[in-house]
């Protein structure tokens, strides 16, 4: 859907390579010592396991990190009609920050699991987001940057060149700002009242502990809203508390012909599955908005349902599988101290790993 709003992909702002979009951005010198064809053989079973919070980090409004994460807001079901306009004359999306795993990593030092050998990758949701879907992805290209040291693989998020398919800057501007605010509208400040502020830099993640097939993984992921116990009438969450079940915010236009539905079901409902899945978030609240940016309704997903319901357009399965098949030749392919990338473009036939020649 052209109007879908570009919410901060997840944890931490990706820094960009120069180049024209659909062209990867390489470095100068860089060998493919390996490519993954991604329509295969069929699917394997691979067991993933349910997500373990190890701990967080949460950066405030005037960008400060703080180790455990502070002030994870409460979700709370919103009144309709919603409009996502208030407050939009005059905001401009913040900078982009470079991309920096040291968050991921204090935390990990905060709790005693620094440089754990038990770890094969370290990574934001974001990089995980990008290969899981791959499987279905036939257009955009994307590029990791891969580093191992002591056996474990680390990770980089990489922003390619704007890939927002014909939108003008205003739009985005526009749907990025509707995107961030219908979060203000499901959650609560410490005193219980609707917070009013859209801050893209305040964010909170959660570090976790995930495996998928034989790869065990730290990651990281934003999280927008928590459950509290007994509803949500409690403020937010200190930075001791155990958060309840958390809750993804997103927005979609409203659903209107039998093609909407299709194009809901194939593209958004499997981004809203693998980033929810990911992280082991339970329920995703849906606004659903119309052409002028307001909220005519909201829906509460069930992520664990939404395979079931898209199994006609994609399977979890290959999702899955595919992500256990790049991260083993990740594992197999690399060594410790070497620099590469991985990529997917054009034709988005294949995964190709590449060693960067400053290795």
């Amino acid at each position: 859907e052209g109007g879908s709003p570009v919410k901060k992909e997840d944890e931490g702002a990706p820094h960009m390579k120069k180049g024209p979009r659909g062209v990867t951005a390489m470095l100068p010198s860089a060998a493919v010592i390996f490519s993954l064809t991604v329509r295969g053989a069929g699917p394997r079973k691979v067991t993933v396991t349910r997500p373990t919070q190890l701990t967080s980090y949460s950066r405030d409004k005037s960008g400060a990190l703080h180790y455990p994460g502070q002030d994870l807001r409460p979700f709370a079901l919103p009144e309709t009609p919603c409009n996502l306009n208030e407050g939009l004359a005059g905001w401009s999306p913040p900078p982009e920050r470079p991309s920096l795993r040291d968050p991921i990593l204090e935390a990990l030092d905060g709790v005693g699991i620094g440089a754990c050998p038990e770890l094969h990758f370290v990574t934001f949701r974001n990089n995980l987001n990008k290969i899981m879907e791959t499987p279905y992805n036939k257009r955009d290209s994307w590029e990791i940057d891969v580093k191992r040291a002591n056996g474990t693989v680390f990770l980089d998020v990489v922003k390619l060149p704007d890939s927002s398919w014909g939108q003008s800057e205003e739009d985005q501007r526009k749907f990025t700002y509707w995107g961030y605010n219908f979060e203000s509208f499901c959650t609560k400040t410490a005193a219980g009242a609707q917070r009013k502020d859209v801050n893209p830099d305040v964010e909170w993640c959660a570090v976790m502990k995930v495996n998928i097939g034989d790869n065990r993984i730290a990651m990281a992921a934003e999280i927008d809203c928590f459950t509290p116990p007994g509803g949500a009438s409690r403020g937010a969450a200190g930075p001791h508390d155990a958060p309840g079940p958390f809750v993804e915010i997103k927005t979609a236009r409203l659903l209107e012909t039998e093609r909407h539905h299709q194009a809901f079901a194939r593209n958004k409902l499997l981004r809203f599955w693998i980033q929810s899945f990911l992280a082991g978030v339970p329920k995703i609240c849906v606004g659903f908005r119309d052409d002028l940016g307001v909220v005519r309704k909201t829906e509460m997903l069930d992520v664990l349902d939404i395979p079931r319901r898209c199994a006609d357009v994609w399977s979890a399965r290959v999702c899955i599988d595919f992500t256990n098949r790049v991260l083993d030749m990740l594992r197999e392919k690399t060594v410790d101290g070497n620099s590469y990338t991985l990529r997917f473009q054009e034709p988005f036939q294949e995964v190709e790993l590449c060693e960067n020649e400053e290795s």
